[in-house]
């Protein structure tokens, strides 16, 4: 039996002091396909460039609105990432 294919992808972490069109330039540049940060509770999911961009926010002290949390799934069935911010069901 034959196993498919396995699917890479180019995952960059980014400190939150940089833009999210910088973020994007430098995915791009660096031929990267998620591109992941945090440390400003904020929850956010963009792309730019061809380039998933993502802060999962916070689970405690999130800054807009309520707790947070990122799933990547970089094995979805028609072979592309899938990315969904959750909100979480309860407040801290």
């Amino acid at each position: 039996m034959h196993e498919p294919a396995a699917a890479y992808y180019n995952l960059a972490v980014f400190s939150s002091d940089r833009s999210v069109m910088q973020k994007a330039y430098m995915g791009e540049r660096e031929h990267t396909d998620i591109i992941l940060f945090g440390h400003t509770h904020t929850a956010v999911h963009e792309i730019k460039s061809g380039v998933h961009i993502v802060s999962p926010g916070a689970l405690r002290y999130a800054r807009d609105g309520g707790p947070s949390y990122a799933i990547i799934d970089v094995n979805g069935p028609d072979g592309r990432v899938r990315i969904r911010i959750v909100t979480a069901l309860y407040r801290t």
